[in-house]
Parts: C-alpha cells; sequence; structure tokens
C-alpha cells in the first residue's frame, strides 16, 4: 500500500511524532509526506516539498499564491502516486486540500484533527463559512482522528459517526525525552509554546510574580517564540522579574530543558492534547495546566499533575506549585508516574497499534461500500 501523509508546516518534532507509529505498523510499501520544508530524515519516508522561492511572503508572491501552488502540488502528487490512503493534519487549508485530493485520485481519506476546538470553528475569517466546510469534510471523510475524547464527543454532537472516528496522537521517542540521565532539577519552572495570547506567556510571567513573593529566588524559562515575545520580555523587567525568569526563544533540543525541570505550566486559553506537555512529562516534568481541550487525557488531577478549571485563575496555578516545591516526595511520585504514563500510552509500539486498527477498520469500510454500490448497480 502507499501513503500519502499531508502535514504542511508542522515542526520536525510533531511530524516526527505522527510518522514513527505509521512507519512501525509495517503496513505501507511506500510513505509520501508533503511538508513545507524537509523534515528530519527518516527510513522509509520520502518528502515532498514547496519550492523554497514561493515561502518567502512577497508583493510578487502573497500567501494566496503559496496556498494555490500548494493545492495544486498535493493533488499532482494524488493523481501521480494514486496513494491507497490520504491522510491529512489540521483542518484548514490541509485537511481541505486532502479531502479534495482523495476525492480525486479515488484515495481513502483520513482528516486528523490536532489543534481541538479552535481548529473546526477556524481562524478564519469568515468563520460560519468555514465551520460549515471544516464539518462537510470531517462527516464526508472516510475516517477522523482527534486528539481525545473531548474533541472527538464535541463533532459527534455535530454530525460525524461516531464509529469513523479513533484517537491518534503520534508517539513520544523515549529515546530521548527520558529523565535516566542523572541530572539536578535546578530549574522550578518552564513555560514551552507560541508566545501569543492562546498560550498565555505573560499569565505565566504574573504566575511567577505571585511566586517570587515566597520564593525570591525562584527559577523559571521560557521556550518559543512568536508575537508576543518582545511585550512579554518587557513585562519581564517591568515586574522585575530578569533574575528569575529566562527567555530562550525557540529551542530544538527541549528534553535539555525538561530533563532539568521540575514543573510545566501551561496556563492556555485552548489546546489540543500538546504534544510539548507530553514530551516534558516523558521527561519527569509535573504538569500544572490548564483543563482545555483535550489536555486530561494525559494530565490526571493530583494523580500525575494537576488541572486548572479557569485558565485565567493565577492562584490556582500558585496554589499547586507550592504544594509541590513544598512536598518534593509528592513531586517526585507525580514525576514518576508522568514517565511511566507516557512510556506506556504514547510509546511508538502503542501509538502503531491504534493506528494499525485505524487502517484495518477503514479499509473494511470502504471494501464493505463498494461492494455494496457494487450490488446496487447489478440490481438496477
Amino acid at each position: 500500500m502507499i501513503l500519502f501523509v499531508i502535514v504542511g508546516r508542522l515542526g520536525k518534532t510533531l511530524t516526527t511524532s505522527k510518522l514513527i507509529p505509521i512507519i512501525e505498523t509495517k503496513l505501507f510499501d511506500k510513505i509520501y509526506v508533503f511538508k513545507e520544508k524537509r523534515g528530519d530524515p527518516i527510513e522509509g519516508v520520502k518528502y515532498i516539498t514547496i519550492p523554497d522561492n514561493l515561502l518567502t511572503r512577497t508583493i510578487f508572491r502573497p500567501r494566496l499564491l503559496r496556498r494555490l501552488y500548494e493545492l495544486l502540488q498535493i493533488i499532482y502528487y494524488s493523481i501521480y502516486l494514486h496513494p491507497d490512503v490520504i491522510n491529512a493534519y489540521q483542518l484548514v487549508p490541509k485537511g481541505w486540500n486532502g479531502f479534495l485530493a482523495a476525492k480525486i485520485s479515488k484515495s481513502i481519506c483520513i482528516t486528523s484533527m490536532i489543534g481541538g476546538f479552535p481548529e473546526l470553528e477556524t481562524y478564519l475569517k469568515f468563520k460560519k463559512l468555514g465551520k460549515k466546510i471544516n464539518l462537510y469534510v470531517l462527516r464526508h471523510s472516510d475516517f477522523v482522528t482527534t486528539k481525545g475524547i473531548t474533541v472527538t464527543e464535541y463533532i459527534i454532537k455535530h454530525g460525524i459517526d461516531t464509529s469513523n472516528i479513533s484517537t491518534f496522537n503520534g508517539s513520544i521517542n523515549t529515546n530521548i525525552y527520558n529523565s535516566k540521565i542523572e541530572q539536578n532539577r535546578n530549574i522550578d519552572l518552564i513555560f514551552v509554546g507560541t508566545f501569543r495570547e492562546l498560550k498565555g506567556p505573560n499569565r505565566f510571567v504574573m504566575i511567577v510574580k505571585a511566586l517570587s513573593r515566597l520564593y525570591p529566588d525562584i527559577k523559571a524559562i521560557m521556550l518559543g517564540d512568536g508575537d508576543l515575545y518582545k511585550s512579554t520580555l518587557s513585562l519581564i523587567n517591568n515586574v522585575g522579574l530578569e533574575h528569575n525568569i529566562v527567555l530562550k526563544g525557540y529551542v530544538e533540543d527541549t528534553y535539555n530543558y525538561y530533563q532539568q525541570t521540575k514543573i510545566i505550566i501551561m496556563p492556555s486559553q485552548n489546546e489540543g492534547l500538546s504534544t510539548a506537555m507530553l514530551e516534558a512529562m516523558a521527561c519527569g516534568c509535573v504538569p500544572i495546566v490548564s483543563n482545555v481541550g483535550c489536555q486530561n487525557e494525559a494530565v490526571k488531577h493530583r494523580y500525575n499533575g494537576f488541572l486548572v478549571e479557569n485558565y485565567q485563575d493565577i492562584e490556582k496555578y500558585v496554589y499547586y506549585i507550592k504544594y509541590l516545591l513544598t512536598n518534593p516526595n509528592q513531586l517526585n511520585t507525580m514525576s514518576t508516574r508522568c514517565q511511566k504514563f507516557i512510556e506506556r500510552k504514547y510509546s511508538s509500539h502503542a501509538q502503531a497499534e491504534i493506528y494499525s486498527n485505524i487502517i484495518s477498520n477503514t479499509l473494511n469500510k470502504s471494501y464493505s461500500n463498494k461492494k455494496k454500490k457494487v450490488i446496487l448497480n447489478i440490481e438496477n
């Protein structure tokens, strides 16, 4: 079988997270991956990329031109390769493109939601129209994957057949993301994510500010970049935390920081199921995160972390952080539970088994539908 995976702008880590368990299923003879820029080399995977000169947005090369070229490229390769299965990650625009390409090439279409509710509601200007298109794509895809039960239940309410949905996250490479290396955890808190309001970098700063009154030497680090990077840096200086919080910008080897950190904080307004959080948990970081999206799929409240019901509740984050910092034995217990949970549920083997079942169910349904059509044509 041939698989055509459309990941678009997904980063290297996320792309690898999706591909490794797919490869481990050993169901596909060839795997082609459409990606904006080439990802890490993976045996058995061939990348298809957008020409570099189209990636730079100028007055002569607007985003719309790149999007159009991307669509035509995906359709061309879907016809040329004639894959058995097309699996597109994220609804807009990759899910739309993958769906259209699958219909043209008569391939099985799997649409994977990875961004939670905002992905369905869309970031487009015309939200109602965008949501209608998203729901149409989901209803008419052969199969849909989500990050967890919260999103699954939501799309079922919007008319998606429950038998056509499964949870598939992708794997965490525990050979890299682990805490087997003996290392002191000299960083108290870490924030990882794009610097935008949705992720709450400023809320993180205010959490550290509240803690600094009790822990003047508290040490925090922030990984990531984005529109709010400069304003976050200004806020840190304005509230006098320049000696407590270090901004590192975007980094590839996040495990180097996770392995030195006690607690990961994610005061997000929305999430799917954060891969960064799962990687941090694999390294033994205890999560204190907002209870949004599918975060509760991995964070079990008071067992291996804490869930905050109101993402803006600074006092609640502070309360849970203080509890862990003043109870090192409980912190260590939760840290161990995090690692074991990730190894059990998000290993490449566990996720490969899930993807294998998805393909098996999809193929069986596809075969059954084709058989019904043949019978109907004969009867007519």
